[in-house]
């Protein structure tokens, strides 16, 4: 069998697929002449999904892994995007699309040390390195794998009672590898153009990084400036 370049891992859920996501993964982009596979685990917890996708991607002795949720709709060259990262940045081994929390704030779920809360330090088109991102539209180098121990995933997170209060307390599995990543003295990066919708199913809504955010507000005073210096220039 011939090797694989990259695996595309599907963790599903168990809830329904819009159809937004299934036109989304058809007209994904991949780079010319690429061995792909396809490989899908269902009904089984994210941490569990994610390791067993792994662990056929490397028996497949696959370069990449692209992992894609089943509620996160991409944009159709996020591949292309991503690859570029880990081809060209060789210290990189995790590029990350962007997408938001499921609810009214949407915060990019990406982060950076230092910075409370979701980072927004980062400009549209931009890449950019982080500490830590969801896996929902990830690409991974998997030579990463090779300098990590078992599991590469795992969800953590529980609420224990701390005194009078209930407080929630461990990670979920994908900043517990993102965490694997930097200890092994690899660096991850998001791209600011890979800009992805994430689907919730309880209100029928796609939540998306909103115009009024930082990262939109400075391309749009961006592209204002040149067209305001283009105009001066004629």
């Amino acid at each position: 069998m011939a090797k694989t370049d990259i695996a595309i891992g599907l963790p599903f859920g168990g809830r329904l697929i819009h159809p937004r996501w299934a036109t989304g993964f058809y007209i994904l982009d991949f780079p010319l002449h690429t061995q792909k596979s396809l490989i899908m685990v269902e009904k089984r917890p994210i941490d569990e999904a994610r390791n067993a996708i792994v662990d056929a991607a490397l028996e497949q002795e696959a370069k990449y892994i692209f992992f894609l949720d089943d509620d996160v709709i991409c944009p159709k060259y996020s591949v292309l995007a991503l690859g570029s990262i880990l081809q060209n940045k060789p210290d990189v081994m995790v590029a990350s699309g962007i997408y938001v929390t499921k609810n009214r704030a949407a915060d990019p779920v990406i982060f950076k040390d230092g910075y409370p809360g979701s980072y927004l330090g980062w400009d549209v088109n931009e890449e950019f390195e982080v500490d830590m991102c969801g896996a929902g539209c990830m690409l991974i180098n998997t030579e990463v794998f090779k300098h990590m121990e078992k599991p590469y995933f795992a969800f953590t997170q529980k609420y224990e009672k701390m005194g009078n209060d209930i407080q929630l307390t461990g990670v979920s599995e994908d900043i517990y590898f993102c965490n694997k990543v930097k200890q092994a003295g690899f660096k991850i990066y998001a791209h600011g153009s890979v800009l992805c919708g994430h689907y919730n199913n309880a209100d029928d809504k796609f939540y998306e990084l909103s115009k009024e955010s930082a990262p939109f507000q400075r391309e749009l005073k961006r592209q204002q400036e040149e067209v305001q210096k283009q105009t001066q220039e004629v």
